[in-house]
């Protein structure tokens, strides 16, 4: 069956850096992949934000139909869990200690970069809101971009949490 149209959707940043990572594919054979992807691809489930989950192979693909997103890509298999892959307890202790506070500093990189998005955003909507800007139209853009930017930004958090998550088991 595979995914409708999938040739019309945008793989996010952090879906770009997932592909190169786990499947060796640069956004250069992005397409080529995909389509030899959809060929065998089959619907898994959908979950509660409307994104769904789809396989092919080995190979895990999460979509947001409505916004025509590429969320992420993994195998099968997925990430380790930290317990069934490590068995020195003294190891495993310093590996969830290493990922709190690797979680911490991705949270505080995070909220960095939301904060300039943010900032950028408010001057163009106060700009816009006073009249006070020469180029409504570019500015209208620009308020829109900083906008999906935003959206951006949560959703490669909160792959990246979840995916912290599963990492801890």
């Amino acid at each position: 069956m595979g995914i409708k149209n999938l040739e019309s959707y945008k793989p996010t940043d952090h879906a770009k850096q997932r592909f190169e990572e786990r499947f060796m594919t640069s956004s250069f054979h992005l397409d080529a992949w995909l389509s030899a992807f959809n060929k065998h691809a089959s619907l898994c489930r959908r979950e509660a934000g409307g994104r769904e989950i789809w396989q092919s192979g080995e190979a895990v693909l999460i979509i947001e139909p409505a916004k025509k997103k590429i969320i992420t890509v993994y195998t099968k298999e997925g990430r380790p869990n930290i317990g069934r892959v490590i068995h020195n307890e003294r190891l495993k202790a310093e590996l969830i200690q290493f990922a709190y506070e690797h979680e911490q500093s991705f949270k505080i990189e995070t909220a960095k970069k939301l904060h300039e998005q943010l900032i950028a955003m408010d001057a163009a909507a106060f700009g816009l809101s006073m009249g006070t800007l020469n180029y409504v139209p570019d500015a209208f853009n620009n308020l829109l971009n900083n906008i999906n930017g935003l959206v951006d930004t949560k959703d490669e958090a909160r792959d990246y949490m979840e995916q912290l998550e599963r990492l801890r088991g």
